[in-house]
Parts: structure tokens; sequence; C-alpha cells
């Protein structure tokens, strides 16, 4: 049986697990904003799957495709908080 997740970070997608046409990018927010973030991407047409990497630090990772990514560069830049790319 696998460990069990226990909240503190998760592995990071590397560039050759990614499937064709995916794209990855990990990106920093405040840390009382990440649930904000998350279901703002979420709800937006599921435009990228976000998964926690680092959230003490508010680092995450946003899984997306390339037909989107251009949308998601938009959404990024529309929301009205400090997201530094990484």
């Amino acid at each position: 049986m696998g460990r069990r997740y226990k909240g503190k970070f998760c592995n990071r997608i590397q560039p050759d697990m990614l499937g064709k046409g995916e794209v990855y990018y990990e990106v920093r927010v405040d840390t009382e904003k990440i649930n904000f973030f998350t279901k703002i991407l979420e709800a937006h047409e599921r435009l990228a799957f976000v998964v926690q990497v680092d959230p003490a630090r508010g680092t995450l990772g946003m899984l997306s495709t390339k037909s989107q990514e251009h949308e998601l560069m938009q959404v990024l830049q529309s929301l009205p908080l400090k997201i530094e790319i990484l």
C-alpha cells in the first residue's frame, strides 16, 4: 500500500510525464488565496487541473491543454491576485 499524503507537498510533474498536447505551469499565490485560485480555475470550464505542490509556500501546479493555454494565461492576468509564474 502506498504512503498516505499528509498535506505538506506533492511531487512535481516532470516534462517527460506530460502527454502530447498538455502544458504544466507552477505558480505561487498568497497562501490565504489558494482555495479561491483553485475554485476559479476549476469553475472556468475546467480550464486547468490544480494541485498543491507546496501549500505552505503557496506553490501550485496547473495542468492544462495546449489548446487552452492562451485562455489560461488571460484568466491568470485578469485575476485580482498577485500571481508569480515560476
